[in-house]
């Protein structure tokens, strides 16, 4: 069980809901009873601090110092008063440095400082930044030391990143080189300085799937609709739709995922890598291939809902692994973004008299996914020690 640790919220694009879910996630640690530190370096948007602004909070602090240094630029922090049993605190930089573009290990030294300025030792940071992957490589000595002390001080820091259908674009201006081969970049620049916070080839990243479809049963037309489709054009019905075959195993996934189901991940021992991803990146583009589509004309002809469902069928299958019915620990699986996501910042700044049991309400299906992703799956280690692992092989040699 981990007892402190950083989320660095980060993507390749905007839009992908890194405010909304830094929320759930910080406010699923502190149900869980943990004392979480909602931090906000978003330059361009620094809405998570507003909206725990909204709420309930006790006296401001400003912390400026860090050991016998000053810290540059300062940071205001707030105990924010919540009814579950754990502990939540609203933190950012001082107003007049809040959209102040800041190099990656700025993010890091605020942590320290934080957790030497409360003064506890199990913290749990959630940190929403706009930072893509490329701006979070590593380019001096200096910085790898802030990142090293935090390595030292927390049990676990992750990068989350959000993975699209856009993730599997490849740049022209970039030597044909994509999102992947960015983030990469980035993890080789941390193991150059001997850091493992990413791990040696991405694999403590968490990645995050979502198709960014903002509604449930929009979402699921589109899946069902991609089928029929497919059933069409093999009886020489529509021709001019895309076929695009779904497997019917998807959909099994698809309703263990919808049911929020743990036991895929909580059986697993494996975790993603860049490699793989890229693995599954280059048979996205060959599926596409086969059926007489580059992805460009694939995105002429499809509509949005039919490449976010094809996108999330393809990922479904490529993750999971029957054999053993496991999903990667470092993933996780959101089929859809709920209504009540939509202007999501825009609706909790307006309200007053905020508290989480109104954003909980609103949130619905999505955050009990994700505060049981969290208690059973990530408090627990993204690794399984041997002894866990050795008793699930035994087990399913039994089942078999």
């Amino acid at each position: 069980m981990i007892n402190s640790n950083i989320i660095l919220f980060s993507s390749g694009k905007g839009g992908v809901g890194k405010t909304p879910l830094s929320w759930l996630i910080a406010n699923s640690f502190s149900e869980l009873g943990k004392k979480v530190v909602a931090l906000d370096f978003n330059f361009h948007n620094p809405d998570l601090y507003e909206i725990l602004n909204n709420f309930d909070s006790e006296e401001v602090d400003i912390i400026d110092k860090f050991g016998n240094e000053t810290l540059s630029p300062p940071l205001v922090i707030s105990k924010i008063n919540i009814k579950s049993k754990g502990l939540l605190f609203n933190a950012a930089r001082i107003d007049r440095y809040r959209y102040a573009p800041y190099p990656p290990h700025h993010i890091f030294r605020s942590v320290l400082a934080i957790k030497s300025f409360l003064g506890y030792d199990d913290l749990f940071f959630v940190i929403d930044t706009n930072l893509n992957p490329v701006s979070l490589s590593l380019l001096d000595v200096a910085s790898s030391k802030i990142i090293k002390k935090c390595e030292e001080e927390i049990d676990q820091i992750n990068l989350t990143y959000f993975v699209t259908p856009s993730v599997f674009a490849r740049y022209k201006g970039y030597g044909e080189k994509g999102d992947i081969e960015l983030l990469k970049l980035t993890v080789n620049s941390f193991n150059r300085f001997g850091l493992k916070t990413l791990g040696k080839n991405g694999e403590n990243i968490i990645y995050l799937f979502t198709p960014t479809v903002y509604d449930e049963e929009l979402f699921l037309k589109g899946l069902l609709s991609t089928l029929k489709t497919s059933l069409g054009r093999m009886f020489g019905i529509r021709k001019e739709y895309i076929s695009i075959e779904s497997s019917t195993r998807s959909k099994g996934i698809l309703k263990k995922i919808l049911d929020f189901s743990m036991e895929p991940y909580m059986r697993s021992s494996r975790r993603l890598n860049l490699d793989e991803l890229k693995d599954i990146r280059t048979s996205f583009l060959d599926f596409l291939n086969a059926h007489g589509f580059t992805l460009e004309t694939f995105i002429k002809n499809a509509t949005a809902t039919d490449i976010q469902s094809l996108f999330f069928a393809f990922i479904l299958d490529s993750l999971y692994d029957s054999t053993t019915n496991t999903m990667p620990r470092n993933s996780i699986i959101i089929p859809f973004i709920v209504k009540s996501l939509i202007n999501f910042v825009d609706i909790v700044l307006l309200a007053e008299n905020l508290n989480e049991s109104i954003i909980i309400k609103k949130q619905g299906p999505i955050y009990t996914y994700l505060r049981e992703w969290i208690e059973k799956v990530y408090l627990r280690g993204l690794w399984l020690c041997l002894s866990s692992y050795l008793k699930f092989l035994i087990k399913f040699h039994d089942s078999v």
